[in-house]
């Protein structure tokens, strides 16, 4: 038996973890329940309701579990829906070097807001449809979550308005957690945006992980989803602390309101952090069809990107022209198995390199959010425009 030490002293048995891609049925809906105090947590009207927390041990929120992810899980749920290789292989990898998450979701009222977007699947094809701000998040963070339980992945949903946090991914709570999430999104949003609040209890949590993450080279992965400023204090200074802390930050803005995506970006900008602010599918792929139009942007590297990928060319690919290597490594990830080691270098063998594309593509089509329509995932015209230097230069080659 081979057993992961915990914090609290609490032990897991890798041999008791899920195995396969089987979520067990959760128990019915869990009761509500008044909560005045639990680890420090302030409420500011004890008059509303809120949920109890689920997935931590009896109630203690401090609970953290760093387990091994079950690769056979990820890629069987990541299969279906259509995720190349080589994003599942760097998931994985991912989910090792990050092996704890935190979403601090906003289901403040202002998320009713209808200029929301999401993408519809149908044997007719597939359509981008409106709705509001909280059901194109939720259905985000339904994938993400279901994703944590099929995986072994630890996420640690935290929403902003009456409900303690809720511990999925663990593979030892029969999926109470999980199911109890669902019921919560179906209550949908109300209420102020008290942001400063979760990132404070957040970084009292992180701090009982850092000696641990440091130890084993990790951090943790905090993705803050919201459609707004915070109500509860200044942001940029609740977020300092996490400047010397093992973090990944990502800030996944759910408007595309100028004020509001200016306001995280100059916080973005003025800190320090390890930080990605992602727009929602379609202003992202905007955005990277400006530096790097040669790969059409969908939502498979969109849900990758929210979920806190190690993979660092997909930070980049946003603010600037990706360098040869650079693309070589996404093209991998995107049509391939995401190894390079075989693939012929850009500068050195460029009509080999495309000649690979173009095999590797051949079945592969993808949802393009701003032509909206399927393409293949790299458009080879595009690519070669930029990237083919041996039409103006010389290889030289030794004799």
């Amino acid at each position: 038996m081979n057993k992961i030490p915990l914090a609290n002293a609490i032990l897991v048995d890798t041999n008791d973890i899920p195995k396969n891609n089987s979520i067990k049925s959760p128990p019915s809906t869990p009761s509500r329940i008044n909560v005045s105090s639990i680890m420090n947590e302030t409420i500011t009207n004890p008059n509303i309701v809120r949920r109890k927390g689920y997935g931590f041990p009896n109630n203690d929120y401090n609970h953290y579990v760093f387990v091994e992810p079950n690769s056979n899980g990820a890629i069987n749920y990541l299969t279906k829906y259509n995720w190349p290789k080589g994003l599942i292989n760097s998931f994985i990898k991912s989910c090792k070097k990050i092996p704890y998450r935190f979403i601090i979701v906003d289901n403040s009222g202002s998320m009713l807001n209808n200029d929301g977007h999401r993408i519809i699947h149908g044997i007719n094809g597939s359509k981008m449809i409106g709705c509001s701000r909280w059901s194109e998040l939720i259905e985000s963070l339904k994938f993400h979550a279901l994703l944590a339980e099929n995986a072994i992945a630890p996420v640690e949903f935290r929403l902003l308005n009456n409900s303690d946090p809720i511990l999925v991914g663990t593979g030892k709570d029969n999926g109470e957690g999980y199911k109890a999430l669902l019921d919560i999104f179906e209550e949908g949003p109300s209420g102020p945006t008290p942001l400063v609040e979760q990132i404070n209890q957040v970084i009292i949590k992180v701090k009982l992980m850092e000696n641990e993450l440091r130890l084993n080279g990790q951090k943790v992965s905090i993705v803050i989803c919201s459609d707004g400023e915070s109500t509860d204090g200044d942001l940029s200074e609740a977020l300092k602390p996490l400047i010397d802390l093992p973090v990944w930050v990502v800030v996944r803005l759910c408007t595309d309101e100028s004020n509001i995506v200016n306001y995280w970006n100059n916080i973005d900008e003025n800190l320090e952090l390890d930080m990605d602010v992602l727009d929602d599918l379609t202003n992202e792929a905007q955005e990277i069809n400006n530096v790097n139009p040669w790969l059409v942007y969908n939502e498979n590297i969109h849900k990758f990107r929210e979920w806190g990928s190690t993979l660092k060319e997909l930070d980049l690919i946003d603010e600037m022209k990706l360098s040869s290597e650079q693309m070589r490594i996404i093209v991998a990830n995107i049509v391939s198995d995401g190894d390079v080691t075989d693939w012929p270098h850009v500068e050195i063998d460029f009509n080999n390199f495309i000649n690979i594309i173009t095999e590797h593509q051949a079945k592969i089509t993808i949802f393009d959010p701003l032509q909206m329509k399927l393409v293949r995932p790299i458009n080879i015209y595009k690519l070669k425009a930029i990237y083919n230097i041996q039409q103006n230069s010389k290889v030289c080659s030794i004799m």
